[in-house]
């Protein structure tokens, strides 16, 4: 015989499936007004179509910085999120309620969370900032027709009370009459993000870090950084060349696994009290840097551990090139598999960098957000004594992952597109006799301990071999389609627990080529197989005897290189 509830109870559950359904469809209804409201207000009906141009009486000291923004409003977005939908925003707070630009300043919405709610609870409240901005050359034309008395325009942006400022929340805002003398010398605000942890750091010259503005849920403060329009800020690609002594010495810096915050050890060894990750592992670079003062930095992947990165990549990012950045060292980067597992995916990374002061990082023509390509394939020569090329630089991206049917994860491995692409360019370049080529997932001839000419020798070896190579299954013939290129040398991050360096053959053509690794310097990341310290590795270039040669140095003793060998000739 059929069972049935008592009808107080179906009455009770229908009366509160009805009241579900009714605050979802409020949901739905705010959030599509919200983001009506948000398409009016970053939308191109807000930008002007046709190009400004500067009075010729102000091109001197305005042209250089003609697309530089100006910041000429401030707001803070109060939002609401349940479940995974997408968040119902709108603007609570900002510095006016009317400009004069606003018919074409554009906005600009920093993703931060400022309490880091949206990636901790299934719903809840964030807030985050926005600001609306117009180019130089905007101002210019504006003020030769006449801007409307009291316009004025943004000078700084603190925690701590200003003069001549309003409030934005627990922000200052200081404004003052548009002076187009002063608009490229640093006067104005160009630009505004927000940077998490005690440890943040703030290398650009035209940036400058405030106080903390707020605590988030997770403990980390959150610093205003704001940038400023200046002439002296527009940043060239520096031109790599060899010493006064014919040399050029580089420091891979792979897997530092840097987080927003000072971090989480991961299997320190040696073990000490009270370790903070990033701050230890800044520590070891820094003092790298220092011993070697080499002419290169190259980022091997894996820079941020990207799941912890999900509302802030920029921060450690920032902490990561900033010692290059400081010491003015011209810097490489390449994209491991958890560096775009955060906020941003791998085309924003590569915008992001591309754009920072010494990056000689290169979005290439054929580059592509999908894996048939990938991003940052490029090259980078070093000019000698005479003016001419004498080393080459290639850096490959490996992806990260490749779809596989029955479920089980695999890495990538490069495309034949991408090999094709090195060996174009090859042809046309000014071929060197020395060369090396970077890349973060190593490939699979990493396991080739025995001669393939001669299988019963062992292949030349050099370091520890600690864990098992994750390398991708297919075989793309990377290896020895760089050695046909000449190079001496490939050096991989990735696997932390390896450090050695392995020359191998090729039963097909008479070369052989190195295959390095890195040794993972981020205490961040995972170590352990018997203890691991981390370590990295220097390659010195000397082009006049034509040789390079390899070394590491230790967390625990940087001023002591072991495992010195040379890879060429």
């Amino acid at each position: 015989m059929a069972a049935y509830l008592p009808r107080k109870v179906v009455r009770n559950a229908v009366l509160l499936l009805n009241v579900v359904l009714l605050l979802l469809l409020c949901y739905l209804l705010f959030w599509l007004g919200s983001d009506v409201l948000q398409r009016e207000q970053y939308g191109e009906s807000r930008k002007g179509t046709r190009k400004p141009v500067i009075p010729p009486e102000l091109a001197p000291a305005l042209g250089p910085i003609a697309e530089e923004s100006l910041v000429v409003n401030l707001g803070k977005l109060h939002c609401f999120h349940i479940w995974g939908l997408p968040e119902a925003c709108w603007a609570f707070q900002r510095v006016f309620r009317k400009t004069a630009f606003d018919m074409v300043a554009q906005r600009t919405w920093v993703p931060k969370d400022l309490i880091v709610s949206r990636t901790q609870y299934r719903f809840g409240r964030s807030e985050y900032l926005y600001y609306d901005w117009i180019t130089v050359a905007q101002l210019a034309e504006m003020s030769q027709q006449g801007l409307p008395a009291g316009s004025r325009g943004i000078v700084d942006i603190s925690a701590r009370k200003l003069e001549n400022s309003v409030s934005v929340g627990n922000l200052y805002v200081a404004t003052e009459p548009w002076d187009l003398s002063q608009v490229g010398r640093g006067r104005y605000v160009s630009a505004v993000t927000v940077l998490f942890g005690e440890d943040c750091v703030e290398p650009r010259s035209n940036w400058r870090r405030d106080e903390i503005a707020y605590r988030n849920n997770r403990g980390l403060p959150a610093y205003i950084d704001v940038a400023r329009a200046q002439v002296n800020s527009v940043q060239t690609k520096p031109q790599l060349r060899v010493g006064a002594d014919g040399k050029f010495k580089i420091v891979q810096l792979a897997d530092l696994h840097l987080v927003p915050g000072k971090g989480e050890c991961r299997d320190e060894y040696p073990p000490t009290d009270n370790c903070e990750a990033d701050v230890k592992t800044m520590k070891f670079v820094n003092d790298v840097l220092d011993i070697e003062k080499p002419d290169m930095v190259v980022y091997t992947g894996d820079q941020i551990t990207g799941d912890l990165c999900t509302n802030d990549a920029e921060t450690p990012l920032l902490k990561a090139f900033a010692p290059a950045i400081q010491r003015r060292i011209p810097f490489a980067v390449i994209w491991g598999n958890h560096d775009d597992a955060g906020s941003l995916n791998r085309l924003q990374l590569s915008q992001y960098v591309e754009g920072l002061p010494y990056s000689l990082f290169k979005i290439g023509p054929r580059d592509t957000m999908d894996r048939n390509f990938g991003m940052g394939n490029y090259i980078h020569q070093v000019l000698g004594e005479n003016g001419h090329p004498e080393i080459t630089f290639y850096f490959v991206d490996t992806h990260s992952y490749a779809p596989n049917p029955r479920g089980r994860r695999t890495y990538d491995w490069v495309k034949e597109e991408q090999w094709q692409y090195f060996e174009e360019c090859h042809e046309q370049l000014e071929h060197t006799d020395l060369s090396l080529a970077f890349l973060h997932i190593p490939l699979p001839e990493y396991l080739s301990v025995k001669s393939k000419k001669n299988p019963e020798n062992y292949n030349q070896f050099v370091g520890t071999f600690r864990e098992g190579v994750t390398a991708p299954r297919y075989n793309s013939g990377g290896a020895e389609r760089l050695a046909k290129l000449g190079v001496a040398a490939v050096t991989a991050g990735h696997d932390h627990c390896n450090d050695y360096c392995l020359q191998t053959d090729f039963s097909t053509i008479d070369a052989k080529i190195w295959m390095c690794y890195g040794g993972a310097a981020g205490e961040g990341g995972y170590g352990g197989y018997g203890g691991t310290e981390r370590r990295v590795r220097i390659f010195e270039i000397d082009t006049r005897d034509k040789r390079i040669e390899t070394w590491k140095r230790l967390n625990g003793s940087p001023n002591d290189r072991f495992d010195a060998h040379v890879i060429y000739p």
